[in-house]
């Protein structure tokens, strides 16, 4: 999803794996320079994005400066360390660092140690603390996140020309869908976290739509599979708002009853929310996609849904509860799926 989100700015976005510490990094580095031109890098601007323990040894990779493996930017969440700041020499790149005060796994006072070395030698650092958000500060932050990162890898590496590997013949057509794509990137989607949509604690929503677009929109109740919370959709609910839609991730309880409140809470306030109420589909994932499925088919009036996708949670039970009233339905699943037989969705 990072990297998707990266190449939807117009980045050549490379993940990779490594083994234990910071060497496999180097060496991607220098692997990713030496083959620039055919993957249609720009040798002289490559950034690194590391997470946790990723990023602890983004850092390390970053402040080596080994020849050939230098890097331009570096972003590093939940992974500043106070040993790593004693690598830092005038030759570190930019540094943007992100944690919360409350992460129990990497204290974010090493963050603030980079960056205060950082200064010390005159090089930019920024850093980003927020008050809460553990070891993961931004999952339930990610369209100011996002956009937070845009603006530095663009202040430090530049913005990726649009047209610069297309045919000439084909570059202004191209250049504007580019742009389009460009301007439906996740710093330009809004977001309302923790939204009641019912009485009990568990029965909050989150609502994401693009700047861009104009209400009413379609919406799409997003349903996260056993023992998450609507944080896990959040990058389901982000793509969704990229598209125009107004992406509703919930929490929920034991039953379908909750996707039926959440449905007709979302028709009642429709127009607060820019909403179309006669079009409201539903995503669903496994235990979320079983529950997404009973709340399509049940009909309960005010709670009618226009359309449902369901990955992995097509059960034969839920099949008997089709009538001549349900939306149409797409069912994704897999052969070979140990937990939800894929023969329920045929069903």
């Amino acid at each position: 999803d990072m990297a998707m989100e990266f190449a939807s700015w117009g980045y050549v976005a490379v993940p990779i794996n490594y083994g234990g510490g910071a060497g496999d990094l180097i060496k991607a580095t220098i692997w990713l320079r030496e083959n620039a031109a055919q993957y249609g890098v720009d040798p002289t601007k490559i950034g690194i994005w590391g997470f946790s323990r990723g990023g602890e040894l983004s850092t390390k990779a970053a402040l080596k400066g080994k020849r050939g493996a230098e890097l331009q930017a570096a972003i590093i969440v939940s992974g500043g360390t106070a040993a790593n700041a004693e690598l830092v020499t005038e030759k570190a790149p930019p540094f943007l660092l992100v944690a919360a005060k409350d992460d129990k796994k990497v204290p974010f006072a090493g963050s603030l140690a980079i960056k205060t070395a950082l200064s010390a030698v005159g090089v930019y650092g920024e850093t980003v603390i927020y008050e809460t958000g553990g070891h993961n500060p931004h999952k339930k932050r990610l369209p100011s996140f996002y956009s937070k990162c845009k603006a530095f890898y663009a202040s430090q590496l530049g913005v990726p020309p649009p047209a610069s590997l297309l045919q000439e013949e084909d570059a202004e057509e191209a250049e504007e869908e580019v742009l389009s794509a460009i301007s439906s990137s996740s710093a330009d989607i809004l977001s309302k976290l923790d939204v009641p949509f019912g009485p009990e604690s568990i029965q909050k929503a989150d609502i994401y739509y693009h700047s861009s677009t104009g209400a009413p929109r379609p919406a799409i109740i997003t349903v996260h599979g056993f023992g998450g919370d609507k944080s896990r959709q959040a990058d389901m609910a982000m793509e969704f708002a990229s598209w125009g839609y107004v992406a509703v991730p919930i929490n929920y309880g034991g039953g379908a009853g909750d996707l039926i409140k959440a449905t007709i809470w979302l028709r009642e306030n429709a127009a607060q929310y820019g909403v179309d109420p006669t079009k409201i589909g539903i995503w669903g994932f496994s235990r979320g996609g079983e529950l997404s499925t009973k709340a399509a088919l049940k009909g309960k009036r005010g709670a009618e849904l226009q359309a449902a996708i369901i990955v992995s949670g097509g059960t034969a039970a839920n099949a008997e509860l089709v009538t001549e009233k349900a939306p149409p339905f797409l069912l994704v699943a897999a052969k070979d799926d140990k937990k939800v037989p894929f023969a329920g969705s045929l069903a």
